[in-house]
């Protein structure tokens, strides 16, 4: 597939209830050295019932960036996703949810020129950075790079076949595996035969990309996002609810990115519920990495592990769905 230059970046901003988030993820990109002429931002909000509009209208109002809200009416993310898409306009596609932020002022210019250093990549994969000050359970996400303890521990990871340097920045070349359902920032011709669809879900387009030979992406050391996803163990079982029942309704309709890791998904979770392989492999992950926030790694298993069970039950006992 021939590549055009990147010149207008979208980005995509689903919203529900997000005042706590949206002045910083927004100011993040308010900050960014990239002309702002070249960037738009879409908000879909799922109607929401704090001081989030305000908060945009008050930010579209002092920025010179174009920002436009568009009404989720289905109130979960991937359909806003789905309707942003449809009206962006970039080369390059952002999928950037409330509550990140953008961490460096040059972080955009670095991933637009991670297309140019490696023109047949589909995407640029940010590291979740550790927020200086934040929860110490939130942090232990950031390190593993994943939002859920179950998910980094059946992922394929990414296998790095390349490294070039360019302005001082390090830049890695990665093969992606089907089983793998990460990414941020997307190049709009890979993804434009799925932007009719009624929900947008990296985690089942990207299998699909991967399957049909675009299996390569980019990473910049040190660059990455603040991802403020929560701060406290009683938040963290009530998204793993939510994350956990829209993956049981999506799966019943179409493969994810778990159905190409070629791991066991039961014996994942007996695994994790005999608590001591995940606790031998969390004191090797904090050895190898110098990370002590992944001795975490063992009871956030079991937790997340036993959140999934109470939840296959109710869903079984209830028939909820999360759509």
């Amino acid at each position: 597939m021939a590549s055009r230059p990147i010149s207008k970046v979208s980005f995509i901003i689903p919203t529900l209830n997000e005042e706590r988030h949206v002045v910083k993820c927004l100011g993040s990109i308010a900050c960014q050295s990239y002309p702002h002429s070249n960037i738009e931002v879409i908000v879909a909000d799922a109607k929401s019932t704090d001081g989030t509009l305000s908060l945009i209208e008050q930010w579209r109002e002092e920025h010179d960036i174009s920002l436009t809200i568009l009404a989720n009416e289905r109130k979960v993310a991937e359909f806003g996703k789905a309707i942003a898409l449809r009206e962006a306009k970039g080369d390059l596609l952002c999928l950037l949810d409330c509550d990140e932020e953008l961490v460096q002022a040059d972080a955009l210019e670095a991933y637009v020129k991670a297309f140019e250093i490696f023109p047949d990549i589909i995407g640029v994969e940010p590291h979740f950075l550790k927020i200086p000050g934040g929860s110490v359970v939130n942090n232990y996400l950031s390190v593993t790079h994943y939002t859920d303890p179950m998910g980094e521990t059946i992922a394929r990871r990414p296998r790095i076949i390349g490294t070039k340097e360019s302005e001082g920045r390090v830049y890695r070349k990665l093969h992606l595996d089907p089983g793998y359902g990460c990414m941020l920032f997307l190049r709009r011709e890979y993804v434009e035969p799925y932007l009719e669809r009624d929900q947008f879900h990296e985690g089942t387009i990207l299998p699909d990309l991967v399957i049909n030979g675009h299996d390569k992406m980019c990473m910049i050391d040190g660059y990455g996002v603040y991802h403020h996803h929560i701060r406290s163990l009683g938040q963290f079982v009530r998204k793993r609810m939510k994350i956990g029942s829209k993956f049981m309704t999506r799966r019943k309709t179409t493969k994810n990115w778990v159905d190409y890791t070629g791991k066991s998904m039961e014996m994942a979770a007996f695994l994790n519920l005999l608590i001591l392989p995940q606790l031998c492999r969390s004191v090797v992950k904090a050895v190898k990495h110098r990370e002590l926030l992944w001795l975490l790694h063992a009871p956030m298993c079991f937790l997340s592990t036993v959140t999934y069970i109470l939840l296959f039950i109710q869903i079984k006992l209830t028939r909820k769905k999360a759509w």
